[in-house]
């Protein structure tokens, strides 16, 4: 079964911004989500986003999941 958007941003406004009890969809930081083609009949989903501070921690949390 494949992600659709819905599920996608549904996940995402399970993220708080630490400091203030608003999820990051609803902060407007999702600029973007796209789906792609992986191996074995996978799916990518690349998510679009800024953060919500200068010298925000966040980019050495990164990670890739299938």
């Amino acid at each position: 079964m494949s992600l659709t958007l819905e599920d996608v941003l549904n996940a995402l406004k399970q993220c708080y911004d630490p400091e203030i009890p608003v999820n990051i969809v609803d902060l407007g930081l999702i600029y973007g989500i796209r789906f792609d083609s992986a191996p074995d009949n996978q799916q990518d989903v690349v998510v679009e986003m800024t953060l919500p501070a200068q010298g925000c921690p966040v980019p050495m949390f990164r990670s890739a999941t299938r």
